[in-house]
């Protein structure tokens, strides 16, 4: 039984899920020689960056980030091929992060945020993702110490979220606890 490229990709997540970083790297190796038409190629390059940074290898997950954005770069112009090349800032942004290149990280995530908020900004279906890439913004300037920076991008997060679901979304929680240490970190300065 011969295994399609996608048969190669969907083994790879699920090894990848269990921790069998290694398993998962041999089987997008096999699924990108497959991949003829390179119609998979940005994902699996994802992926391997993924599961390379994954094995603490960040100038292999550098490099095939780096092809994914190639890849996406090469593709007619979209709103698709845009938010899968943001995602991919993303992703660059956090194996920076991992090395402790907080300038570049920055860049790629301060990038993507933009790429989002031009997609994504007045569609309220998706502001998940303009979320996601704000707290992971304000995260980062928060652990640097940042914090007049952190409580920017965290406060504009919360203004991306839809009321009724706050309650349920960990996020949200997440986001409110760091406001609140950083209003009684703010307060201590001051007293």
């Amino acid at each position: 039984m011969n295994l399609s490229v996608e048969d190669y990709i969907a083994d790879a997540k699920s090894f990848q899920r269990y921790g069998e970083h290694e398993t998962a790297i041999d089987l997008l190796i096999t699924a990108r020689q497959l991949d003829h038409d390179k119609k998979n190629e940005v994902e699996i390059e994802k992926l391997l960056c993924f599961n390379y940074r994954k094995l603490q290898d960040c100038d292999l997950a550098l490099f095939h980030i780096n092809n994914a954005i190639n890849a996406v770069s090469r593709k007619p112009e979209s709103k698709e091929t845009k938010n899968e090349y943001a995602i991919c800032l993303m992703n660059k942004g956090v194996v920076y992060e991992e090395q402790n290149d907080i300038e570049k990280a920055m860049l790629c995530y301060s990038s993507a945020l933009e790429v989002f908020l031009m997609l994504y900004g007045s569609d309220s279906n998706n502001h998940g993702i303009i979320i996601n890439a704000l707290f992971t913004i304000g995260t980062l300037c928060y652990e640097q110490n940042k914090y007049k920076e952190a409580k920017r991008y965290l406060s504009e997060a919360i203004l991306y979220f839809d009321h009724s679901q706050i309650e349920s979304d960990r996020r949200y929680q997440a986001i409110i606890q760091m406001l609140n240490q950083l209003d009684r970190e703010e307060k201590d300065e001051s007293e």
